[in-house]
């Protein structure tokens, strides 16, 4: 039992740098626009800005309008999405889908651990 909890930390520390590296996705994208340096600099400092204020509002663990499952998970991979998508549309397709397919396993084995521990 006590190894199951050191997963589900590390899994838990493995979500967090994903989020942190959404939010690099974005910022990538931002700056890898076809506009000029005004848009570049507006999306590429504006997107994660935006999204990291969206989720301090709604997702993060003290939420100020907290949302529970499965509204919580729906919105989280939403959010994941859009950041492998932004890696797709910056050139960085490979990635992208590397990305999304490690953030929807690592949800996958919190999910099976919570719901193993009856949590």
């Amino acid at each position: 039992m006590c190894c199951l909890i050191i997963i589900q930390y590390a899994l838990f520390g493995l979500l967090f740098c994903l989020e942190v590296a959404g939010l690099i996705a974005f910022f990538y994208w931002g700056f890898h626009l076809d506009r000029g340096l005004f848009f570049k600099f507006l999306f590429g400092v504006g997107t994660p800005v935006l999204v990291a204020i969206f989720w301090g509002l709604y997702l993060a663990p003290k939420a100020s309008y907290p949302v529970t499952d499965p509204m919580f998970s729906i919105l989280q991979i939403m959010v994941f999405s859009l950041a492998a998508a932004a890696l797709h549309f910056s050139g960085k397709s490979i990635l992208g889908v590397t990305f999304l397919i490690t953030v929807l396993l690592t949800k996958f084995f919190i999910f099976v651990l919570e719901f193993s521990r009856g949590i």
